[in-house]
């Protein structure tokens, strides 16, 4: 019977904290599009509004709407750049929790072929004394 992998628990832990990691690189990138998707909406709809000015209202109108738009991409632009330095946070936190695991996944892989060549060596060993024992039997216990 092999024994247990002694590790096991850190081991179990370091996988959680890798999925964990994985998550928040998942919501991290899902920002950086949403926040990419509204930026290209705002200047699609921007470039598809037709300009009609046929009056100083209408001329002041716009270009108090220019200003608005102007300040919402900047806005815009200001949440990309935070969204992407979180996205690239989230990326070597969960490149880290990686590492962590698989080396100690090594670790227990090397744990489990040790034990199975231990396991191996101990049947290997019953089965050379059932076949001495069977070979004493059929000689009268004389060796060769």
């Amino acid at each position: 019977m092999s024994t247990a992998f002694p590790l096991a628990g850190l081991l179990r832990y370091r996988r959680l904290r890798e999925e964990q990691a994985a998550g928040s690189l998942a919501g991290a990138r899902q920002r950086v599009q949403d926040v990419q998707d509204r930026q290209t909406d705002e200047r699609q709809r921007l470039q598809g509004s037709p300009v009609t000015i046929d009056s100083p209202a209408s001329m002041q109108a716009v270009a108090a709407a220019r200003a608005a738009s102007r300040a919402l991409l900047t806005e815009l632009e200001a949440a990309d750049a935070r969204s992407r330095e979180d996205a690239q946070q989230a990326q070597l936190d969960y490149n880290s929790a990686r590492a962590q695991t698989l080396g100690l996944e090594k670790l227990a892989d090397r744990h489990a072929d040790s034990a199975t060549a231990e396991e191996l060596r101990g049947e290997q060993l019953i089965l050379d004394e059932l076949t001495s024992s069977s070979w004493k039997d059929r000689n009268g216990g004389a060796r060769p």
